[in-house]
């Protein structure tokens, strides 16, 4: 009989990194390897960021996202501060964090 890690990892795999499910099929890279692979945004967040009186990038946004890849998929774990592409779009790695063979990335860039 399969343990509860074993059962969970079975659950993530055949229905929540399933691409008619969840997950979406997007290309990610990360420190030169590049690969198309199962992607789960849980969040998708617009802040205002805050403004100083000599700013002039008027009407940019922090756009905040959180997605969760299968480490299997991945076979590494990213590091804060890096930048990763999700589909040629650049993101600032914000936090990370792994949990039942899954890595959970913040992620922020700007946005108009």
């Amino acid at each position: 009989m399969k343990n509860f890690k074993q059962l969970l990892a079975q659950d993530l795999k055949s229905t929540f990194y399933r691409t008619d499910e969840f997950a979406e099929l997007r290309t990610v890279e990360y420190d030169g390897k590049i690969k198309k692979i199962p992607v789960i945004f849980a969040s998708d967040t617009v802040n205002n960021r805050k403004i100083s009186v000599k700013d002039k990038a008027e009407g940019l946004h922090k756009v905040s996202v959180v997605v969760r890849i299968q480490l299997e998929s991945w076979g590494i774990t990213p590091r804060k501060g890096k930048t990763l592409y999700i589909d040629d779009e650049a993101y600032k790695i914000g936090t990370v964090a792994s949990e039942d063979g899954e890595i959970i990335l913040g992620l922020e860039n700007m946005d108009e």
